[in-house]
């Protein structure tokens, strides 16, 4: 009852999603049947159109999201679906969150027009920031937050709110601070107790960034990485100083670029990794991932223009991780594509039919 929330609202409604995409990827290992991670994932896909339909609106001049029937005014909560891969209100929601509206010189203001700020809501926007690609304005961000607030004056911790609560120091707001650089910074998100996804959003003022010895999914392993030209950067996986395999996330789809020339940019930057992955005796594989439920907006959702990549780079050791689920999702004509294309397969799963 600190500030209005209505019967639903949108952060616990985003935490909520995120929380059944979690659940479908456990289920099968700690021994769920099939069907219940089926069942996760498609309460998850409901939940996610259910959340644009009923909270999607223009608030304050912004095209974003309400936090609750009858909201009127911005509140910081917007963040949230950018946080767990929302991308149809990106723009509007960044726009809102950073604009006189909500940011202060100290962070986010709980709501438009109020004198309180939030460091819990200021850290998930900044996370949300780099998850919804928007590296470079998150980092700016970032950068002001940490020398005003954790090397300034200020005490030298993030703080649950002021003036209400007196700058108490909560445990949770330190973490979430550090999950701005793992999750969205390095786009780590766990599919698994030993697998997860990297997305990286390198800022363009940067030429390298590196994690080290993240001590996580069964080992203790560093992030490596260079930025190679304006538009191409080399990620490294070291574990015990060498990396055998690791998976290559394509990234989002560009809305106003062609998906043809999306398609030749990520080939020729293959090509370029492939007589380096044959010295080093490294496999690089990619996955096609569904939009429809888990990966809204990624490029890459077609087993077949995913073949004919690895075709188009023509090495033995650039090959396809071929995860039915996905497939199966986007109905994909799996039989006949593995059938054809077998050849290519670096891997083969079936776990979540």
């Amino acid at each position: 009852g600190r500030f209005p929330a209505g019967e639903a609202n949108l952060c616990t409604a985003t935490l909520y999603y995120d929380g059944l995409v979690s659940a479908a990827y456990l289920a099968p290992l700690v021994g769920e049947p099939k069907s219940v991670a089926n069942t996760y994932r498609k309460q998850a896909e409901d939940l996610y159109k259910a959340i644009n339909k009923y909270f999607s609106a223009n608030v304050s001049g912004f095209e974003t999201y309400r936090y609750y029937d009858g909201n009127t005014v911005l509140r910081s909560w917007i963040c949230m679906p950018l946080c767990f891969g929302f991308k149809e209100r990106a723009e509007g929601t960044l726009a809102a969150l950073y604009s006189p509206k909500l940011l202060t010189v100290d962070g986010l203001l709980t709501a438009e027009g109020d004198v309180t700020f939030w460091d819990r809501s200021t850290l998930y926007a900044l996370r949300g920031a780099y998850v919804a690609g928007a590296a470079d304005q998150a980092t700016k961000q970032l950068l002001d937050y940490s020398n005003r607030r954790l090397l300034g004056t200020h005490v030298p911790y993030p703080i649950e709110a002021w003036p209400e609560g007196s700058q108490r120091h909560l445990s949770a707001e330190s973490g979430l601070y550090c999950r701005i650089i793992t999750e969205g910074l390095f786009g780590i998100r766990p599919t698994g107790f030993n697998s997860f996804n990297l997305t990286i959003q390198l800022p363009t003022a940067w030429n390298e960034m590196a994690l080290r010895h993240v001590k996580a999914f069964g080992g203790d392993f560093d992030i490596e990485v260079k930025r190679k030209s304006e538009t191409q950067a080399e990620v490294f996986i070291k574990n015990a100083g060498k990396t055998k395999k690791y998976t290559v996330k394509i990234g989002q789809e560009l809305k106003n670029v062609p998906r043809a020339l999306q398609h030749a940019s990520i080939v020729d930057g293959l090509k370029e990794c492939a007589p380096m992955l044959e010295e080093n005796d490294v496999t690089l594989v990619f996955e096609p991932l569904n939009t429809k439920i888990d990966h809204p907006g990624y490029y890459l959702w077609s087993s077949a223009e995913a073949f004919e990549m690895v075709e188009e780079i023509g090495s033995s050791h650039v090959k396809v991780l071929f995860d039915l689920y996905h497939h199966y999702i986007m109905d994909d004509l799996v039989v006949l594509t593995v059938v054809q294309r077998g050849g290519a397969l670096a891997a083969g799963e079936d776990r979540n039919i």
